[in-house]
């Protein structure tokens, strides 16, 4: 069986190789926005829909606590007409669905509030938009989906599929609580009614599994089409004759849902990067022939055609391609620096569709291909450390060091080094926080030292517990793992896995708490350490004040130090591949996130501080401006004190690693259970780490 496995391994990898060869990268799936004018007495109205079929375009508007359509048949002018919801004032009102049949533009509208005697309100109306005039169809507080073909519409009115007609008039559209699939019966429930011309359901099987499937309505003779299992299949050839049957605007861009021979063919369509748009802006897109309507905001709503920009309109722009898994919000730093930098054009390669798992060997073979990105975002769903030192990556000292614009004296040492492997930077940060423990100062002082046994001791004699209650076994197995070295390159540690092995035994089963924060237990003296996260100069005032209502200290896990990491939310890790043929391209791209510009706090012309709330960063003097802009805002100089000296500490880079955890957790429980021998555990520990080692290589 493991030549079996090895052998798909180096199919699979061969195939990326061969694909890899002679590929160049360039700008694909670029659209423009060709604004239309809306309505002067509209040009400050918030847009909340839009839908385009057969050559109309309609809009749902908001203004001033009044509802309009607006609708246009040529794409240059709309036309508006006004809903007269007659809601009281102040009322939150929204679009629920917008649909354009042949003879009729269709729109839900709903609503709810409640008055000043605590009355509750809930509304949800159907609108008919016909020969130039609105008119108010159905009024039915539980409607949901919204389709329409010809002068009908198709909705779910409290949970059963209706047909309404522009009279106002409804029939009932019977459809089975149970299909038969697969020559079985199974319940259904509709979850979605969508479609302009063709109207289709979603729906959903009742089972464990859940799935989901595609049905086509025929309103004209009451029927359905089979169901369809709505489960992505890429592999037609081609998809240019395909029915788009919906299309779905996400951070990546808009992407056409089509139906192939063999299931549901999804293609990106639209790159919002490539387009140099923001996704945050958009608000609402939707098909108009080949190319399709946007509703987006800067300051105002605004609708436009998105349209393709000619290869040749693109340019000759150098590209760089970032690599990486889960890439949060740099899409939009991706997009700013792209329209910055004129003859620099970032492309960003998302691993993460398909799912994480199917993505981290997609982007762990891409790096093993020839076409090589040019930056890797660094996540711990990749084996950094092997990769830099089998030489994948450039020493990041040698850019700043030829850098004229940048000084590594500027930088705090301390944390590169904690990101130096082998004496060489092959990644930065931009901004980090230290994982730690805090503790109380009157503990502290009664300890002899700070290893878990002491602490064990220590806490037994005065009935307390070492680690909170959201700690159980697995959580301080977790921990462990991260904190001490248990597996390095120079092999396996079984005197820190027999450490482990025998405090996880004396860990509660199972974590305690709520999921929430319980800051009672260490004010209690129930439990004397308290996991930490330090992202700025006021975090230690926080612990005493908020956590411990006295003095308290931070120190590390228990018998080992401290970890850094990037910031969750604003802090990124970069490295840059050796065998990339851009990299001062890429070098500008990651010095944008180290720069003075990039990290100094700065103050707006309304007194607020930006870049003071991304972590700890790691240019000195934006230290230094965070812990002033602190002390103004109440921050103590203890504070800053205990936050300097844990910078100052030694740090290592958090790593986690799910496969070793696993092996580890699998075989702790085993020992905790009393199945094995402690002795036994640690070798079997170490022989399935080393194992997991080699096929690593």
């Amino acid at each position: 069986m493991k030549r079996a496995y090895i052998l798909v391994t180096v199919v699979m990898l061969s195939a990326v190789l061969l694909l890899s060869c002679g590929e160049t990268e360039k700008i694909e799936h670029a659209y423009r926005i060709e604004e239309l004018p809306l309505p002067s007495e509209l040009a400050d109205a918030e847009l909340d829909e839009c839908v385009a079929a057969d050559g109309m375009i309609a809009l749902f508007a908001k203004l001033d606590g009044e509802g309009y359509v607006l609708y246009s048949p040529d794409a240059e002018s709309f036309n508006c007409l006004p809903l007269e919801l007659g809601l009281p004032d102040d009322v939150h009102f929204s679009c629920g669905g917008l649909a354009i049949g042949s003879d009729a533009i269709w729109l839900t509208v709903k609503a709810n509030w409640t008055d000043a005697d605590g009355n509750y309100t809930s509304i949800g109306r159907i609108y008919c938009v016909a020969d130039g005039s609105v008119k108010l169809v159905c009024d039915e507080i539980n409607c949901r989906g919204l389709a329409a073909s010809g002068d009908k519409a198709v909705t779910l009115l409290g949970g059963v599929l209706t047909v309404i007609s522009t009279d106002g008039t409804t029939e009932v559209l019977e459809y089975s609580e149970t299909q038969m699939i697969d020559g079985m019966e199974v319940p259904i429930s509709i979850s979605d009614v969508f479609g302009d011309g063709k109207i289709y359901l979603q729906t959903n099987a009742n089972t464990q599994s859940g799935e989901t499937y595609l049905v086509e309505v025929d309103i004209d003779s009451m029927t359905f089409g089979e169901p369809i299992s709505w489960e992505i299949d890429n592999s037609d050839a081609s998809t240019q004759d395909l029915e788009v049957i919906k299309i779905s605007s996400s951070e990546e861009g808009i992407r056409e849902y089509k139906l192939g021979e063999r299931g549901i063919v999804s293609e990106l369509v639209v790159d919002y990067i490539s387009s140099d748009i923001l996704s945050g802006m958009v608000k609402c897109v939707a098909t108009y022939g080949d190319e399709f309507v946007i509703i987006y905001s800067d300051d105002n709503y605004h609708v436009g055609i998105l349209t393709p920009i000619p290869e040749e309109e693109l340019g000759d722009k150098e590209i760089i391609t970032i690599a990486a898994l889960n890439p949060g919000s740099i899409r939009r730093d991706i997009v700013e620096f792209n329209r910055a930098n004129p003859e620099l054009h970032i492309k960003l390669l998302d691993y993460s569709n398909g799912g994480t798992e199917d993505g981290t060997e997609r982007m762990n073979l891409s790096l093993l291909s020839k076409n090589k990105p040019d930056i890797l975002l660094v996540s711990d769903e990749v084996n950094f450390e092997k990769f830099a030192r089998d030489g994948l990556f450039c020493d990041l000292y040698e850019l700043i060091d030829a850098d004229d614009g940048l000084a590594l004296e500027e930088y705090d040492g301390n944390i590169l080094s904690a990101y130096e492997i082998d004496g060489k930077l092959y990644s930065i940060v931009n901004y980090v926080q230290i994982e730690a423990f805090g503790i109380k100062q009157k503990h502290y002082d009664k300890l002899s030292d700070t290893s878990l046994d002491s602490l064990y001791e220590y806490a037994r004699s005065i009935g307390a517990n070492v680690f909170a209650e959201e700690y159980g076994q697995s959580e301080f197995v977790k921990a462990y793992l991260e904190y001490a070295d248990v597996v390095t390159e120079d092999g396996i540690d079984g005197e820190k896995l027999q450490t482990l092995l025998e405090f996880a035994a004396k860990m509660p089963a199972e974590a305690g708490g709520n999921g929430f924060r319980n800051d009672q237990q260490y004010i209690d003296d129930e439990a004397l350490l308290c996991a930490v996260w330090v992202s700025g100069f006021n975090n230690y005032d926080m612990m005493c004040n908020m956590s411990f209502e006295e003095a308290g200290t931070y120190i590390g896990f228990p018998g080992e130090g401290y970890l850094v990491t990037r910031y969750p939310l604003d802090g990124y890790e970069f490295a840059i591949l050796s065998s990339s043929k851009h990299k001062d391209g890429a070098w500008e791209f990651v010095r944008s996130y180290i720069s003075a510009d990039a990290l100094m706090p700065v103050q707006d012309e309304y007194g607020n501080w930006t870049n003071m709330w991304s972590g700890i960063p790691i240019l000195l003097d934006a230290q230094e401006k965070m812990y002033e802009v602190a002390l103004d805002n109440g921050a103590t100089e203890a504070s800053r004190d205990a936050v300097m000296a844990l910078l100052r500490s030694p740090l290592k880079v958090k790593r986690s690693d799910d496969a070793v955890y696993n092996i580890v957790w699998e075989e702790a429980t085993a020992y905790i259970a009393g199945a094995q021998s402690l002795d036994s555990t640690v070798d079997y520990i170490e022989n399935r780490l080393s194992t997991l080692l080699s096929e690593r290589e």
